[in-house]
């Protein structure tokens, strides 16, 4: 199973950023696999919100200092 879609990440960066960009999901096995494509940043999860969720989270340490 291959997913294309657009995320927003604004909530987790607050108002000093905003960020769009574009994830692919994949599953590998039991896992749900999201990767960013703009910065390459991947997380898991059980399911497809929570991997989502999880990648959204990370992008946003990703970006933390910027």
């Amino acid at each position: 199973m291959l997913l294309f879609g657009r995320m927003r990440v604004g909530n987790w960066l607050g108002e000093k950023m905003k960020f769009r960009g574009t994830v692919i999901i994949k599953q590998e096995e039991e896992w749900f696999v999201a990767t960013c494509l703009e910065n390459n940043v991947a997380s898991q999860g059980k399911t497809i919100d929570e991997a989502i969720t999880n990648v959204k989270e990370a992008v946003a340490l990703y970006y933390e200092d910027e």
